[in-house]
């Protein structure tokens, strides 16, 4: 009994001590992920876009800003159409479903205008022509990303240019 008590113990004490440290692996395991799709959209989107070293140098500082942005933008959309689905299902009132949908609404609209704005920028930077292959190429690579991770998602996908 005392051995099994014992055994139970330890395994308890190691398993509380390993935790964070699978956390953190996991952690680490979602940043290296990330890092390497980051990695793959920046070497696809400069083909795409044909971006020269000046180009380039003058591009990726306002294009990885806009990213920052777009991520918050995205998530705030998400939060809002969380709150508005919760309250869907929870059967909330007119009253109460009107100022979610608004702020829904809100959200949409400023990550919309956020694109707008970055367009304009690029365009001080680049020529037309390489910021639509900018808007091409970003679906493009979203498009490929889905295909990896569903084989026969849509076969007219291409794969970045070699």
């Amino acid at each position: 009994m005392k051995r099994t008590l014992r055994f139970f113990l330890v395994t308890a004490v190691s398993v509380l001590f390993c935790l964070p440290l699978a956390a953190q692996q996991k952690k680490n395991d979602r940043n290296t992920w990330q890092d390497k799709i980051q990695a793959e959209k920046i070497a696809f989107l400069t083909t795409e876009m044909d971006l020269t070293p000046q180009e380039a140098q003058a591009f990726w500082p306002v294009y990885n800003q806009s990213e920052k942005e777009r991520f918050k933008a995205t998530e705030a959309v998400f939060k809002a159409f969380g709150e508005l689905d919760k309250a869907l299902k929870d059967g909330k009132t007119e009253k109460e479903i009107s100022p979610l949908l608004q702020a829904y609404s809100r959200a949409s609209k400023q990550a919309a205008e956020m694109d707008s704005n970055y367009i304009e920028k690029y365009l001080k930077i680049l020529s037309s022509e390489k910021v639509a292959r900018l808007v091409i190429g970003e679906e493009r690579f979203r498009q490929y990303q889905i295909h990896k991770l569903r084989p026969g998602f849509n076969n007219d996908v291409r794969a970045p240019k070699q």
